[in-house]
């Protein structure tokens, strides 16, 4: 309700290909600064803006920003932009896994498995273009896919808590070790 104004600039903004002056509140700190608004998207119960904020004068790298987070925004009456050359919203979004895509330009392989507790229901389900599944002895199941950005992967296994078990990235894996040792000291 309280976002009203946040909405209305923002949506002009996509809608008439105006820039938007905003305020932006992130994990640390509130940015000000102009957004040019390619697109509105909704994932997971959230609303976010795919766009790039002016840096130097130009657009810089496309990101998405989660509508919740604006504390401004209004759009520029006399700040049209244009979109980039060949911008399409699911292009933006291929290989990624969630709404954030990040700068990784290369695809990492994910592997995941899990028990046969939920097998059934990761089975039934597409969780990422050309995935991939093995069955298991036991009733289990490996899910493996490739993405363009890894930033979404640990809170989505964490989701499924001990019935996952996350195979590859190594990398991703021991960030696993890392955050569950942090855990352990922290819940004793």
């Amino acid at each position: 309700a309280s976002k009203g104004d946040v909405l209305d600039g923002l949506l002009t903004g996509v809608l008439r290909n105006l820039r938007v002056q905003y305020a932006y509140q992130s994990r640390r700190r509130t940015s000000r600064g102009v957004l040019e608004p390619y697109a509105l998207v909704v994932y997971r119960n959230g609303l976010y803006v795919i766009g790039a904020a002016l840096e130097d004068g130009a657009p810089g790298p496309l990101r998405s920003w989660a509508v919740e987070r604006f504390k401004s925004a209004e759009h520029l009456r006399k700040q049209r932009f244009e979109l980039p050359e060949g911008f399409n919203v699911d292009d933006h979004f291929e290989g990624a896994f969630g709404i954030f895509v990040g700068a990784e330009q290369e695809e990492t392989e994910v592997e995941v498995e899990f028990d046969a507790s939920v097998s059934d229901l990761v089975r039934s389900r597409v969780w990422q273009e050309g995935q991939k599944l093995k069955k298991l002895k036991g009733g289990g199941t490996v899910l493996s896919f490739r993405v363009k950005d890894t930033t979404q992967v640990l809170p989505w296994v964490y989701e499924w808590g001990p019935r996952a078990r996350l195979i590859k990235p190594v990398a991703l894996v021991e960030r696993v070790r890392e955050e569950l040792e942090e855990w352990s000291a922290m819940y004793g």
